[in-house]
């Protein structure tokens, strides 16, 4: 791996943890908020007894002034009882008030501290998103030559991928080297993976976001591979564009090995109509043959 694969690579590892972050600064905002409401509903409690708390003062004001007019001495004493209860009750219900006011201001800084995280955050996501196009200035190889191809690669790259990314199927099997035998539908250009490759695997790191988008040419790129993606039969699916372990074949190869296949690799059994088929020419039978022998190895056996 070069220097500048290997400096991707650590981006991406620095795009996930970016990502992390995000995702705890968001459970710490809902935490937050639910602290925020119990606060808020505490305080309206605390508002709704002061207020009865005062009015509950007012009228023990008016009963013991009513009651030294009478002379009535034990009455007005428990009026005077009931009255300092009433007192301790407020001092108490300012001390509560003062606590929630307290946790109000903590939690205003906990916010804004999670704002200033969140900010910190994006830059952090710009920065890796620079870093690419200052990467692009070097070559891809490490050498002197081929720098330009790496900065116009590099500088087409990027992190984000397309919203739709999550929702991408599997390739079709006819796609696997081994299930090219069972397909109806040949394209004018397919690539076909060998058995190491798990297409599988490199999907599901696409829809993970693991994978790197080149814009331009709207291809992922993951594990040394290219995929795009199409629509059909309802269902957006990728394919295999190339890279490692892909062969490429035109229509007419793609058939012959179909026929190899279904003839177990005996050109004396091909079956009659590919045989007659004009689209499929000596040098296609060549290379199928060739191809169905990679057919016979183990599924994660030695790359070729």
């Amino acid at each position: 791996m070069s220097v500048v694969e290997d400096s991707i690579s650590q981006l991406r590892a620095v795009r996930d943890s970016i990502d992390g972050g995000r995702t705890q600064v968001s459970s710490a905002s809902e935490e937050l908020e639910r602290h925020q409401g119990a606060i808020d509903q505490a305080s309206r409690a605390i508002e709704e007894v002061s207020n009865s708390t005062a009015t509950a003062a007012d009228g023990l004001e008016q009963l013991a002034s009513a009651t030294r007019a009478l002379n009535y001495d034990s009455t007005a004493a428990s009026v005077e009882n009931a009255k300092e209860r009433v007192s301790n009750a407020t001092a108490h219900l300012l001390a509560a008030r003062q606590h929630v006011e307290q946790a109000a201001s903590e939690i205003g800084l906990v916010r804004r501290t999670l704002g200033e995280t969140s900010g910190t955050l994006d830059q952090s996501d710009t920065a890796v998103e620079e870093a690419i196009s200052r990467l692009s200035s070097l070559p891809l190889s490490g050498g002197a030559s081929g720098g330009s191809g790496a900065r116009e690669f590099l500088s087409e790259l990027r992190f984000k991928l397309p919203r739709n990314h999550m929702r991408l199927g599997n390739p079709h099997s006819r796609h696997r080297l081994r299930k090219v035998a069972k397909s109806k539908y040949v394209d004018k250009e397919n690539t076909v993976a060998l058995p190491y490759i798990d297409l599988v695997k490199d999907a599901e790191a696409i829809r993970s976001g693991k994978a790197l988008w080149n814009k331009k040419t709207e291809r992922y790129h993951v594990n040394g591979r290219q995929y795009a993606a199409k629509d059909k039969d309802g269902k957006t699916r990728l394919y295999p564009v190339a890279g490692d372990g892909l062969i490429p074949l035109t229509s007419g190869e793609y058939k012959a090995l179909q026929g190899m296949m279904l003839a177990g690799g005996d050109r004396a059994k091909r079956p009659e109509h590919f045989l007659r088929n004009l689209s499929i020419g000596g040098g296609d039978w060549d290379r199928a043959a060739v191809l169905y022998e990679l057919t016979r190895g183990d599924e994660e056996g030695d790359r070729p």
